[in-house]
């Protein structure tokens, strides 16, 4: 699996964002040769990699082998032999690292731990095992796992999945042990699940998920974060009365910015610090009021704010606290977009709704024929 993914990031950082036009046409006529063309070695490699996965003939790996050196001829061989879904082409990787990574990729798409049996890599087997016992939920495949970290996270995997804290018990780790109750404690709502947990996180995990920020004044401050315990605690009460228990200044601020956006409450994001234009867009958003957008101090911060909030209401009134008329048309037709059912009036933007959503919709929209 690494492998592929190595593959992708080199394809990615080499300008896969932004595709050179030759890549493209090369990759749509299968045409290796347009490659050549192409200036940068980075840009060729791409190319040449992209045009043998389309076209799903190794050959290309091959042929042009000279312009493909280094890791990047193998990369290609395996990507070709999972887009073929053809072992062989892996046995006929020169490298025994890329060889069973490739058998790896193979094994996984097809959910075959025998294949996984012939990764030449232990790592690689142990990755397959893990990955094919999460794809079709097969707990017993997790214990056949050799390195400890990958079975704790295989196994971890397969809890949250399936929303099972049972599973969590049979991670070795007394960390990721606790990492996956308390997951699962708050995935399940169930603060019972904590107690799986060593003492203290337990008392941590039950404070976040009833809540109840007063569970944290027994942990002893020496060796855990009191105040990142209520702040967690606080994501749930949404009780100002928890933030202002938090003694560290920037964590502070970040609870009132938490709870005055998730509960629309604008007051709060006074106390917010730097957090402020954050906090007063999700309160706007959570109370559906684009009024609330007014305290922002950036303009296009502002804006932004004034539209999403607006989306979210009933009504496209909120865009005319916008005074660039171009955001302020946007505004609107974004309205329009997310209220399709809505017959909104008529506004400065009728022509800017029809070239968002075409004039047929727009007409319908707009009450006009």
């Amino acid at each position: 699996m690494r492998w592929l993914v190595a593959s992708a990031l080199v394809l990615f950082v080499s300008g896969c964002i932004f595709e050179d036009p030759v890549i493209s046409e090369a990759v749509e006529k299968k045409d290796p040769g347009l490659c050549l063309t192409l200036e940068e070695y980075r840009s060729r490699r791409e190319c040449f990699h992209k045009v043998a996965v389309a076209a799903g003939d190794r050959s290309i790996c091959d042929e042009y082998s000279k312009e493909l050196y280094g890791d990047a001829w193998q990369m290609c061989l395996s990507s070709v032999a999972v887009e073929n879904d053809d072992v062989s082409i892996c046995d006929s990787i020169n490298t025994t690292l890329h060889k069973s990574g490739c058998k790896s990729d193979i094994a996984i798409m097809r959910n075959s731990t025998s294949l996984c049996e012939q990764a030449e890599e232990e790592r690689d087997r142990d990755d397959c095992r893990s990955q094919i016992s999460i794809n079709t939920n097969n707990v017993s495949l997790c214990h056949e796992v050799e390195n400890e970290f990958t079975k704790d996270n295989c196994m971890g995997k397969l809890a949250k999945k399936n929303s099972n804290p049972q599973l969590c018990q049979h991670i070795e780790s007394r960390v990721m042990r606790d990492v996956c109750y308390d997951e699962l404690a708050v995935v399940t709502d169930d603060p019972g699940v904590c107690d799986g947990m060593s003492e203290g996180n337990s008392i941590a995990c039950k404070a976040k998920v009833t809540g109840d920020s007063g569970l944290c004044d027994s942990l002893d401050p020496g060796k855990f974060n009191v105040d990142q315990c209520i702040l967690d605690a606080a994501r749930n009460s949404l009780k100002e009365s928890d933030c202002a228990r938090i003694g560290t200044e920037h964590m502070r601020q970040i609870c009132y910015n938490n709870i005055g956006g998730a509960s629309g409450r604008p007051e709060l994001c006074d106390k917010s610090g730097d957090l402020k234009g954050f906090c007063l867009k999700d309160a706007a958003i959570s109370a559906a009021n684009p009024e609330y957008c007014k305290g922002i101090n950036e303009v296009g911060q502002r804006d932004k704010c004034i539209t999403e909030a607006t989306e979210a209401s009933d009504t496209m009134k909120g865009c005319d606290l916008i005074e660039d008329d171009e955001r302020r048309e946007d505004c609107m037709s974004n309205w329009v977009e997310e209220h399709p059912e809505e017959q909104g009036p008529i506004y400065r933007t009728k022509e800017r709704i029809k070239e968002k959503v075409g004039e047929v919709v727009a007409n319908a929209l707009l009450g006009e024929n």
